[in-house]
């Protein structure tokens, strides 16, 4: 997955803010929310993230050998965050993420963008 620069989250953001001030932030990378939260707070934005998630970025050889208790948290905040995207007014998302390919499905594409590839880039990759 390429890296997605900050500033073109908020700049999608803020084009979008006519849909909703409201803000959640899913990750798995939870050190991104201290840079760009107050960004977004200055700009009137409300933001609202999982404060249960402590990961710091996936890594699946980590997780494959995390305790039952580990893996059982993770999932259960990776579903809380699935829940809430898949009931938002609108979503920006990177398409290279397994996560951010599954919300269009609920949403429809017209609600959802992404700022790294399209739909069909990704689906004639994988040969859809």
């Amino acid at each position: 997955m390429q890296e997605i620069h900050l500033e073109k989250y908020i700049n999608a953001i803020s084009k979008y803010a006519s849909i909703s001030t409201n803000v959640f932030i899913a990750t798995d990378d939870v050190s991104i929310i201290n840079d760009l939260k107050p960004k977004l707070d200055a700009r009137g934005f409300h933001v609202y993230y999982n404060n249960q998630n402590k990961s710091r970025g996936f890594v699946e050889s980590n997780f494959n050998i995390a305790s039952k208790q580990v893996k059982q948290n993770e999932m259960l905040n990776v579903l809380l965050d699935m829940e809430i995207l898949i009931h938002s007014k609108f979503f920006i998302g990177t398409y290279t993420s397994n996560l951010s390919r599954v919300v269009p499905f609920f949403l429809g594409l017209n609600q959802c963008i992404s700022l790294d590839n399209d739909w069909n880039i990704i689906n004639s990759m994988n040969g859809m």
